[in-house]
């Protein structure tokens, strides 16, 4: 485990170039008032999935507070994250569950021991 402190936008194309395979990705940055850190945006997350969705490898992307994505305070509708996916990554699935998004392969490859 490795932890990069930082904002995001900043910090993650240098994370992804890093990796030589798929990755889980758990995307929970967002200011939530008082002491929380503020970066350029307050919610980065269109960004962020760009960012790793551009990426060659299939990752899979949870995404957390799903019930915020209504298109109000910084957050963008789920409408338009699910359309950012289906632009980068075609056929791949974007489903709620439990306030989580869950972005990934339709079908993803399975290892068999």
């Amino acid at each position: 485990v490795a932890v990069y402190c930082g904002d995001s936008g900043e910090l993650l194309p240098q994370l992804v170039a890093q990796l030589n395979g798929p990755a889980l990705f758990w995307l929970d940055a967002h200011y939530s008032g008082g002491i929380t850190a503020l970066g350029e945006l307050e919610t980065p997350v269109l960004m962020e999935l760009s960012i790793i969705l551009s990426h060659p490898y299939d990752h899979v992307i949870l995404v957390d507070d799903a019930r915020e994505f209504v298109g109000a305070k910084g957050y963008p509708s789920l409408e338009s994250a699910r359309n950012l996916v289906q632009q980068k990554r075609p056929g791949w699935i974007i489903e709620v569950k439990e306030d989580i998004i869950r972005i990934g392969p339709a079908h993803p490859k399975q290892n068999v021991i």
